[in-house]
């Protein structure tokens, strides 16, 4: 087994150990390349998702009126005929993209059934699992074990901004990081805000089936198009033109408007968790926008 490009891979993603684990119990990781190593960890993905729609399944029978267990037997079914065989393709055509966008894609599913749930689910542990089983695309996979993430760059930027264990860790989360520059984190942290304003603009919608005539969750709706069709696109162009102050206006005014959406509700709303994760990255984006100035 090439043990140097398991270690060198996994240095890379998200959960150091879980990868190496995963791949180290499949003995094809022999004779794999980087592609072959993203294709495993895929297939290790299925299995866990299977998994989990089974574990569901037995919950229902137990439960069969549970809300939650339904969302997540549409989530999950989602993530194995959708997400996991574009994921596969993506490793086999050498098209990283795909590959990518398939499991981001799985990620948000199993993050969004955990999210069914007011308090800790009883899929968490296998939500987890499932959440951390992402591998990230072909060509960054490639370039990073080549070119090691900057840690030193990422732990001076973060130094600077809001939240700083936030900032690191969104940051190493995203191999894009290993050549970024700080006008190149700040572009991906906006990214990544834009992934959790597009989950939390999901959940309200699912709400808003649930309760249609929640004014609440009507003016949230507003607040998230406004992040995702305004605030982002403006604070996304600000980095890549060089416009930093853009960038801060943009971020400045998504992390203002899921501060908005919490405020309408008199206590804690069912989406405290997600808005407060768009705020928080966003003003991290908005700091490092700053440091341009």
């Amino acid at each position: 087994m090439e043990v140097d490009l398991i270690d060198q891979t996994c240095k890379v993603t998200p959960n150091y150990d879980l990868c190496v684990s995963s791949l180290k119990s499949d003995p094809r990781s022999a004779y794999a390349d980087v592609a072959g190593l993203g294709l495993i960890i895929v297939n290790v993905a299925t299995v866990k998702a299977t998994d989990v729609v089974n574990k569901i399944e037995e919950l229902l029978k137990q439960n069969p009126a549970e809300k939650p267990l339904k969302y997540c037997t549409r989530y999950y079914r989602k993530v194995l005929e959708a997400d996991i065989p574009e994921a596969s393709h993506g490793f086999r055509s050498d098209n990283p993209k795909f590959a990518e966008e398939g499991m981001i894609g799985a990620t948000g599913e199993a993050e969004s059934c955990e999210s069914s749930f007011s308090g800790k689910s009883p899929l968490t542990d296998m939500n987890k699992v499932c959440l951390f089983l992402v591998f990230l695309p072909l060509s960054h996979c490639r370039r990073a074990v080549i070119f090691p993430m900057d840690a030193n760059l990422i732990d001076q930027t973060c130094k600077k901004t809001p939240n700083y264990n936030l900032c690191v860790s969104s940051l190493k989360s995203d191999l894009r990081s290993g050549k970024a520059d700080v006008a190149g984190l700040g572009f991906i942290t906006v990214d990544i805000a834009k992934d959790k304003a597009t989950d939390t603009a999901n959940r309200i919608n699912e709400l808003l089936k649930q309760s249609p005539s929640d004014q609440r969750l009507k003016t949230c709706a507003t607040f998230y198009h406004t992040i995702l069709v305004a605030d982002v696109p403006e604070a996304s162009q600000g980095f890549k033109l060089g416009n930093p102050k853009f960038a801060e206006q943009g971020m400045n005014d998504a992390a203002d408007a899921a501060e908005a959406c919490e405020k309408e509700f008199s206590s804690k709303s069912p989406l405290t968790d997600k808005n407060k994760v768009v705020h928080d990255l966003s003003s991290i984006a908005a700091a490092i926008a700053r440091l341009l100035l």
